[in-house]
């Protein structure tokens, strides 16, 4: 079940990490998801082993089926560019919605 629209009140930009290339990282074009932003303090711990607090949680409806975002990935929230920390795909008997930690 995907989340209903009317709880989606806020807008972020997504740009989703590609990879590393000789002049840093790597972003694919920013897309722009409706979604529910709540400040959530969290500590939470980063691919490579680290704990990092993060303090935003959202919640998005994917775009597609197959859709994700990886850590790393950038999220642009009220002009605001941050870092993805943690991303996790929910799902019920299909991708629900994307849980975001940053």
């Amino acid at each position: 079940m995907r989340i209903p629209s009317y709880l989606l009140t806020e807008t972020v930009e997504v740009e989703k990490y590609k990879g590393k290339s000789a002049y840093g990282y790597v972003f694919d074009d920013p897309v722009s998801y409706r979604c529910r932003v709540e400040p959530n303090r969290a500590q939470v711990r980063t691919l490579s082993g680290d704990e990092v607090v993060t303090s935003f949680r959202a919640f998005l409806n994917p775009l597609s089926n197959d859709d994700d975002v990886p850590p790393l990935s950038r999220v642009t929230y009220h002009g605001v560019t941050y870092t993805v920390e943690q991303a996790a795909q929910q799902r019920g008997f299909s991708l629900s919605h994307i849980e975001l930690r940053f």
